[in-house]
């Protein structure tokens, strides 16, 4: 287990500004504390630690729970984020997220004036006075491990733990607010300042709201497909009066009902905060009534909604490789690798805002490694291509592993993976997110160019596409491809070229029988 001054150490590697704490104190005593950071030296085997919060640890925010029965919803409120602590008995209560796009009214003028996130705190009602969540930033400090945490009387010790100790989501301050203030609403939060900065008025209680008047703040339904939409959701144009402000309403709420499959109860949330950027905002029962009106139509259901591809992870290292292979359908004998199915996103998992690899290769020790990241080719590669490589290489390189990636040449422009390669070169993959970008757009350019040649020659695989539309116009004995016919098929999720292919597919199958 680290000591003090090795965590202490390992915090401002990290880019992160320290303070100390000596035993039975809250916060740092000595002069200053919170306008610069302390070394490892500075602490004493006995002291506990803290990360100063603000811009002296670059703009990082402690997100602080300090209800505990609000702990157990967390999770449906706030962004996730990489690094986490707490304590045995209030488990990860302290998230950590590094915040951008600082509004004038949210930048602190504490210590010394050097800006940075302001700190917001969300207490109870006047009946309560204790407080529920607290978002920490400029000139404050969270305690975080290896500190341990003791009891007011002295009877009760548990050291504080990481949870999780990689890099903090980065989102907007006014993003993390706004996700904070409605955690905090569900438990009845009330936060003065919050309200200053022209924030709509917090939710009264169902016993005093007025017919037809809507909760500013209501829980946000849990569920992918329901982040899904609210991401979805953050894109759409607000509702302008005078400019089809109704149909933009309309469009949002089919958007949400019909194509992310929401119930109106599940929806309503996301059309009430979407609704806070229209101008003028819509009337609470006008938002109910278009969901309604939007779910009583008829048709498909969740058509944004693409079902996952099954992953499939491979893991044979051997004792003493350094070299390690790790890509699509590559599973060479005598080596060790990692077969990733059915592409390079099997090794990645999201979390919100940040990228993590899944347990498998997590659980790897890369340190000193060599990674030779075999991606499938079409063409040169496609952009969705590049950026997996680009993310994956980014996180093995992060624990200490040197990253390689194979370029599989594609004569006729159709997909190959390693084992059907012929010709393949070794380069580096990007570094930095704007290599990736620019190496995104070269590749879809020159797959552009080869498109024609590529569709000349037969797939490696069958389409599914190709096979349900082939039989689907078997099913209604089409001849020829009409309008209603499109119609039909595209609520079917069938192009038209698909089908025109189809047709061109069953009238072969005919003249050969």
């Amino acid at each position: 287990m680290k000591c003090i001054r090795e965590w202490a150490a390992e915090y401002r590697r990290r880019g992160l500004a320290v303070c100390r704490l000596r035993p039975g104190e809250k916060t740092p005593t000595y002069r200053r504390w919170n306008c610069f950071s302390l070394s490892a030296d500075d602490f004493g085997p006995s002291d506990s630690l803290g990360i100063i919060a603000g811009r002296l640890s670059g703009d990082i925010v402690c997100v602080d729970i300090d209800c505990t029965q609000a702990l157990t919803e967390a999770d449906r409120y706030l962004p996730g984020t990489g690094m986490e602590e707490g304590r045995l008995g209030k488990p990860r209560s302290h998230r950590w997220y590094k915040v951008v796009d600082i509004p004038a009214a949210w930048t602190a003028t504490c210590a010394g004036g050097m800006g940075g996130p302001r700190t917001a705190q969300f207490a109870r009602g006047r009946q309560h006075g204790d407080m529920v969540v607290e978002c920490r930033g400029t000139g404050t400090q969270a305690v975080v491990p290896a500190s341990v945490w003791t009891s007011k009387d002295g009877s009760k010790r548990e050291r504080r733990v990481w949870h999780s100790f990689k890099e903090p989501a980065v989102l907007g301050y006014q993003e993390l607010l706004t996700a904070v203030a409605r955690f905090a609403s569900a438990f009845d939060g009330r936060n003065s300042r919050w309200e200053d900065a022209n924030r709509p008025p917090r939710r009264r209680r169902p016993s005093s709201l007025k017919k037809g008047a809507a909760p500013d703040l209501l829980p946000l339904p849990a569920g992918e497909a329901a982040q899904k939409a609210r991401s979805y959701l953050r894109k759409v144009s607000a509702a302008v009066e005078g400019e089809a402000g109704d149909r933009q309403t309309f469009y949002a709420a089919c958007l949400l009902v019909r194509d992310f499959g929401l119930a109106v109860e599940e929806a309503l949330p996301l059309l009430l905060e979407w609704n806070e950027r229209c101008a003028p905002p819509w009337p609470f029962e006008a938002l109910v009534h278009k969901l309604e009106a939007a779910a009583a139509r008829e048709g498909p259901r969740g058509s944004k909604l693409r079902p996952r591809s099954a992953r499939s992870i491979e893991v044979n290292i051997r004792p003493g490789d350094r070299e390690v292979l790790v890509g699509v359908d590559c599973a060479p004998a005598g080596a060790s690798y990692i077969n990733l199915l059915p592409d390079l996103w099997a090794g990645i998992v999201k979390h919100d805002h940040t990228f993590d690899l899944v347990p498998e290769l997590d659980a790897i020790d890369w340190a000193g490694k060599v990674v030779v990241l075999a991606t499938p080719s079409n063409v040169a590669t496609n952009k969705k291509v590049v950026f997996d490589e680009f993310r994956l290489a980014s996180l093995l390189r992060k624990r200490g592993a040197e990253a390689r990636s194979l370029r599989i040449a594609s004569p006729q422009g159709r997909r190959l993976t390693l084992a059907q390669a012929e010709e393949v070169e070794v380069i580096t993959p990007p570094l930095t997110a704007h290599e990736a970008h620019a190496a995104a757009q070269a590749a879809s350019r020159k797959a552009r160019e080869q498109d024609t040649a590529r569709r000349c020659h037969p797939r490696n695989k069958p389409s599914p596409a190709l096979e349900k539309a082939v039989s689907w116009l078997s099913e209604q004995g089409a001849e020829g491809i009409t309008k209603d016919l499109v119609k039909k098929a595209k609520r079917k999720g069938l192009s038209k070229r698909t089908l025109h292919r189809a047709l061109k597919e069953i009238r072969q199958h005919k003249v050969s029988t």
